[in-house]
């Protein structure tokens, strides 16, 4: 029995020997002795070795190894004062970044609210990874943006270059329509274009002011976007000739490539076709029915409508046209200078004056004055031969 006893003594005087070894050695390597056991990437470092709250030192630690380590002495977040030891979100209040922080319903929303400052100790004051090696242009290449990013050279010119595509994310698909931050249409009202522009843009255009448009596509127009500029769809479009609205301008220009009846004439497009004429129109009904009127009330002209069918405009066809001429006699619309209409008879003074003003090109005079561009034929020596189509 007392052997017994004698041996339970020396095993457990082993045994005490052993846990006070395991003690100096452990608190030889807390003081940083020689000694020192180093803890495996899944252990946490403690007690923690000077500048441990330094950025470089603790951050880069949780970088290689994670997180889990720490949270087993330290809680991502309390409600409570002065807890100990500290809470991660005690010095960052970002980080330990929530579940799903990664959406950009999450950590977009929070960056526009309280700023990129937040983000700046982890990722970089430039943002382009700094201690985490996590760069923000890894998911969005064009934000944060740079300072002088409202400059349309610098958006502006990367949206043409790349497209949409890196914007939507944060701006919408379809101004002004937006997930957070500011509309692209907060700048300008008519971009992002909808689905439609291609058949609206024509109305929204001319109700917005064309100099809304040069922001983009330049003052002259001339800006290439996705491989096009105006002129490529509408030659004549938008007008930059200073001489345009005069007869010189548009009315030489639609000369040298269309004809009155012409069906394919782009100014059709936008400033309403032309209709055949009757002896009950006013100028009012025909203003609105194209843009050309409020100006020639004459012109364009197709054909007359008769009680006996419709009689085709010129005499430069065959069998001659004599819309114009059942226009001269019967038409409300062939008025002078004082707004009035004469009779059609040879001897009235006012019958070629009201020529003159109605198919002489309104007040320009670049139509058919004296004949101009009228097909020349022996009509006798008054209107007809006299003025209109005189040798």
């Amino acid at each position: 029995m007392a052997t017994d006893v004698k041996k339970i003594s020396l095993l457990l005087g082993v045994i005490l020997l052993c846990l006070q070894g395991c003690a100096d050695i452990k608190s030889a390597d807390s003081d940083g002795g020689e000694n020192q056991i180093l803890p495996s990437e899944s252990e946490a470092l403690f007690p923690h070795p000077d500048g441990w709250a330094e950025p470089t030192s603790h951050g880069e630690w949780v970088r290689q190894n994670g997180l889990q380590a720490c949270l087993n002495c330290h809680k991502e977040d309390s409600y409570k004062k002065n807890d100990t030891p500290p809470t991660c979100h005690s010095c960052h209040p970002l980080f330990p970044h929530e579940k799903e922080w990664g959406t950009k319903e999450l950590h977009g929303e929070t960056v526009l609210r309280n700023g990129k400052a937040f983000c700046t100790g982890c990722h970089g004051a430039d943002l382009q990874g700094g201690l985490s090696q996590i760069s923000c242009h890894q998911c969005h290449p064009i934000y944060p943006h740079s300072s002088d990013w409202k400059n349309p050279s610098r958006h502006g010119k990367t949206v043409e270059e790349t497209g949409k595509k890196l914007c939507v994310n944060c701006h919408g698909s379809d101004a002004p329509q937006k997930f957070f931050g500011e509309s692209c249409h907060s700048c300008h009202a008519i971009y992002p274009h909808p689905s439609s522009w291609v058949e609206d843009h024509k109305t929204k255009a001319l109700g917005i002011g064309l100099s809304t448009c040069q922001a983009c596509h330049g003052t002259d127009f001339k800006n290439v976007l996705n491989g096009k500029t105006c002129f490529s769809c509408h030659q004549s479009y938008p007008h930059t000739d200073p001489r345009w609205a005069t007869g010189f301008g548009h009315g030489r220009y639609f000369s040298s490539q269309f004809k009155s009846p012409s069906t394919e004439a782009e100014c059709w497009d936008c400033h309403g076709s032309p209709i055949p004429f009757n002896g009950t129109q006013t100028r009012e009904e025909l203003k609105n029915q194209s843009f050309c009127y409020q100006c020639h009330w004459a012109y364009p002209h197709k054909r007359y409508e008769t009680a006996n069918g419709p009689k085709d405009w010129g005499v430069a066809t065959f069998p001659p046209g004599l819309g114009h001429l059942y226009y001269l006699i019967q038409s409300d619309l062939l008025l002078d200078s004082r707004g009035s209409h004469p009779t059609t008879n040879d001897n009235d003074p006012w019958l070629i004056p009201a020529v003159r003003a109605t198919c002489g090109g309104s007040t320009e005079g670049s139509c058919h004055v004296n004949g101009n561009r009228s097909e020349p034929a022996d009509h006798g020596t008054k209107l007809c031969g006299g003025y209109c189509h005189k040798r």
